[in-house]
């Protein structure tokens, strides 16, 4: 067991290593989410304004992500003067911090064998995310806490504890509201019920607590007319509106079929095959810890398989699909769970399952490393390289200030208009690109387009921009296609639509 538990840490040091390696590469993903993450803190340096919300939420019209994450990362940016690199070194230090989490975690209510067990499941169970993170990452390193200090509110019969359960879930909120809201209800009705039996009803009041994290919602909802309480209001109740996107019950129930085999699956590998593998493995496990003795360690099984059925069965009150990074917080609770299972099966058993359980885990986080290191990285719109190098390609080759405008098919183009603004405010370059503005150089840039878009670039060029003329130099990086204008004072006033997204009105 020795050597085993060697041979463990050595694929911990590896999954280390994969997950680090676009940063040693020089890369990050920079789709449109995470672009517009940047813009938003680079907003909160530029005009030393605080903001009370994050970016829009995509499951309900007009409700939005709080801002925590934008202020966690905030020290990074400002150490990195924007550096999408550096501060993907600090989500490193982020995902370390969740490997000794879930480590202490386990160590605490299993032992030091179990610990190592689940943090080898757990960093190639996240693997897939390594390239780049949005703040519905966070639930992964935060929920693990949640679900320890519930456990010891129901194993050491401590208010305190229920006070970290409630302020955490005020956290959770705040980076992923989905998740978030549905932790905190099935965390508060297991906390009425235990404080039933124990005749303590009155210590629910530490609820309360979760509002000091939520505290940036209410000031935003004092301050806007409760435009957020609206939108929850109308969807609630005004669901059949054309405002929401509708889908039918049959959809509902297949939809959150393939959310749950997801969920307990712990690889990417989605066949049907392998998400029946992993049902069985989930309920196996659940039944040999229902059938043991009455223990810390059978309560923390048993409670986290009631939040994992309980988070399905309350999904079903919404009316729309459940996506993936809804339920991420699960990954680091199930490896726990996973790796639990050396306590009750025998040593030679486990160590056989597990084992070919991580060579399919390994397996398949080098395709997925892979799959970014040659088809994504330097090659695709969502890589900070290519961003990056298109910017420099136009700071470089111009030697006056000048203008520019996106093409993206999706109408923000937030990943080209983060590297064009990263360069133009770290120093590099003493000209200046005004996006959304027509100067005597003006530029436009387009992102490929799909043959599905809506969206059609040749309009975009002559109706929303207003430039008709032919280019004086056309220049390809990658699929991203860069035209350059010489126009004259006529064509330098003539308006270009106002409507186009130039700022963060849609966040």
């Amino acid at each position: 067991m020795k050597y085993f538990l060697v041979l463990c840490i050595a694929c911990i040091a590896y999954g280390v290593y994969l997950f680090s390696l676009h940063l040693l590469n020089g890369d990050l993903l920079f789709h449109t989410d995470i672009a517009r993450d940047f813009l938003l803190i680079q907003d909160i340096v530029i005009n030393h304004k605080l903001t009370l919300i994050g970016p829009r939420a995509g499951g309900i019209p007009g409700t939005f992500f709080g801002p925590i994450w934008l202020y966690l990362n905030l020290p990074a940016f400002l150490i990195g003067n924007g550096s999408p690199i550096v501060v993907g070194y600090f989500w490193l230090l982020l995902t370390l911090f969740g490997l000794v989490a879930v480590f202490y975690i386990t160590k605490k209510v299993f032992t030091n064998e179990i610990a190592i067990f689940s943090v080898t499941l757990f960093i190639y169970t996240i693997l897939f995310l390594a390239p780049g993170f949005t703040q519905s990452f966070a639930p992964v390193i935060v929920s693990p806490f949640l679900f320890y200090f519930v456990y010891l509110f129901i194993e050491k019969k401590r208010i305190r504890y229920l006070c970290w359960s409630a302020f955490i879930c005020g956290l959770l909120i705040q980076f992923q509201p989905a998740f978030g809201s549905i932790m905190l209800f099935i965390t508060f009705v297991i906390s009425l019920v235990v404080l039933i039996r124990r005749k303590q009803i009155r210590y629910q009041l530490v609820w309360f607590i979760a509002f000091v994290p939520l505290s940036t919602y209410i000031i935003f909802e004092l301050r806007h007319n409760f435009l957020e309480t609206k939108a929850l209001y109308n969807f609630i109740f005004h669901h059949n509106s054309s405002d929401y996107v509708q889908i039918t019950y049959p959809e509902v129930a297949h939809n959150r079929l393939d959310g749950f085999l997801d969920s307990v699956n712990l690889t990417s590998i989605n066949t049907p095959v392998v998400n029946t593998i992993f049902v069985f493995l989930n309920i196996f496990i659940f039944y040999l810890w229902y059938k043991a003795k009455k223990s810390g360690q059978r309560t923390f099984v048993l409670l986290v398989y009631l939040y994992l059925i309980g988070f399905w069965c309350v999904t079903f009150l919404f009316k729309g699909s459940v996506w993936n990074y809804y339920y991420w917080g699960f990954n680091p609770i199930l490896s726990i769970i996973f790796g639990s299972a050396y306590r009750r099966l025998d040593k030679r058993i486990f160590v056989i399952s597990f084992t070919i359980l991580m060579f399919f885990m390994i397996k398949n986080g080098i395709q997925t490393v892979n799959v970014w290191q040659n088809d994504l990285s330097g090659k695709d719109t969502s890589s900070w390289i290519v961003n990056k190098e298109v910017a420099d390609y136009i700071y470089k080759n111009t030697h006056e200030d000048f203008g520019y405008y996106v093409y993206s098919p999706d109408i923000f183009g937030y990943s080209i208009k983060y590297a064009m603004s990263y360069d133009d405010l770290n120093g590099e370059y003493s000209e200046h690109g005004s996006l959304c503005t027509k100067e005597s150089t003006t530029y436009l840039i387009y992102e490929p387009t799909l043959a599905s878009s809506h969206t059609n670039p040749v309009f975009w060029k002559t109706a929303s921009v207003s430039i008709k003329k032919k280019p004086i130099a056309t220049k390809m990086i990658q699929d991203i296609k860069i035209e350059k204008y010489k126009l004259g004072s006529k064509r330098v006033k003539h308006p270009s639509d106002p409507t186009m997204v130039c700022d963060l009105s849609w966040r």
